[in-house]
């Protein structure tokens, strides 16, 4: 019988994204860890990425690395053994686990396999969730088992798989305050007009650099922090809590993305706009019109044009637009959170996958 007790979950993922993929990656992996899985590996391209992860630097959160997830480079996968009943392999972003190592496995386990892809935000992946999604690799014939794959994509609406909600913290007032005075202190943090406990912070979490208006003499009078990390320096659950310390956040990827709406759902309603993947045929502007589509009570026009800006990497008419968005700021935060609410309550990926 499967259950998650006695189930060892293998997950395959080829790192693009650093930051996207390998936080995707290593949730799933702790969520799966967390529900109680007797097993969890991870094989990868890069696995330094996943040991930044999963390190605290900072030591203001009280995890340290007990996840017990093992993490190895992919060229370790022939030596994979098991001492269960039942595997499931998840191969995640496009990445295949290795069509040998497969064919051993089934000799020896009750073997499930899943196809999990990038979050969608556009509705036409409905109807596709749990589909067959073929190894074409594997002899149907002899091993039908072996080329089955059941296909999910991640997403905010009660059709898609669901979005991972497991181990996500609320922000303290205290925690709040101390990760707020460390954003301070990065050295990719800069800082316009005078330095004050009310001061305005922006985490800018971006893949093309964004020459934000903050530096213009019209915002002497409100002081702004711009926080611009470029590498991994912070825990994947220091950062969950970084982006609830924060007064705006603009992200990018998947993890950091979807991790932005629980900040903004949680009590302290911190507003964000997207920057998805840049991808041919405009499909990343595709992306973001999905996602807008979402918001039946963020109604403001000009938040609307300032997210598609920064979606679209246009910056002409930021320094216009933020000015405008600013004198509603009090209702875009509730608006925002009221939608953002309903879209991390609406499903659990690692139920559809379970």
């Amino acid at each position: 019988m499967f259950t998650v007790y006695n189930t060892e979950f293998v997950l395959f993922c080829d790192i693009v994204d650093n930051f996207g993929d390998a936080g995707s990656c290593f949730r799933l992996a702790r969520a799966l860890k967390k529900r109680g899985a007797k097993r969890v590996i991870i094989y990868t391209n890069n696995a330094k990425i996943f040991s930044l992860i999963q390190k605290n630097p900072t030591h203001l959160e009280s995890q340290k690395s007990k996840d017990n997830i093992k993490i190895f480079e992919k060229k370790r996968e022939n030596s994979f053994v098991t001492d269960t009943k039942n595997a499931v392999v998840i191969e995640m972003f496009g990445t295949s686990a290795p069509i040998e190592l497969l064919k051993s496995m089934i000799k020896k386990v009750n073997l499930k396999r899943v196809c999990l892809d990038y979050l969608s935000t556009e509705n036409w992946t409905d109807s596709l969730q749990g589909m067959c999604s073929p190894d074409l690799r594997a002899p149907l014939k002899k091993t039908p088992s072996l080329v089955n794959r059941s296909w999910y994509a991640p997403g905010f609406t009660k059709n898609s798989a669901g979005i991972i909600w497991e181990n996500r913290e609320l922000a303290s007032s205290e925690k709040r305050k101390k990760f707020r005075e460390l954003i301070l202190k990065q050295k990719d943090t800069k800082i316009f007009g005078p330095n004050s406990d009310n001061i305005f912070i922006i985490c800018n979490f971006v893949y093309t650099k964004n020459n934000f208006p903050f530096n213009e003499k019209s915002f002497s009078e409100f002081p702004v922090a711009v926080w611009s990390p470029k590498s991994i320096f912070f825990s994947q659950s220091d950062f969950d809590i970084i982006l609830q310390s924060t007064d705006f956040n603009v992200v990018r990827g998947e993890d950091s993305f979807v991790t932005a709406h629980f900040a903004s759902a949680s009590y302290w309603k911190v507003p964000f706009v997207w920057q998805p993947y840049y991808q041919d045929c405009n499909n990343h502007r595709n992306k973001f019109f999905g996602w807008k589509k979402k918001f039946s009570n963020l109604r403001n026009n000009y938040f609307w044009a300032f997210a598609e800006s920064i979606a679209l990497r246009r910056e002409d008419r930021l320094v216009f637009l933020w000015s405008a968005l600013r004198n509603d700021w009090v209702s875009i935060k509730k608006s925002m959170s009221r939608d953002c609410l309903r879209m991390t309550t609406e499903k659990s990926l690692l139920d559809t996958i379970l």
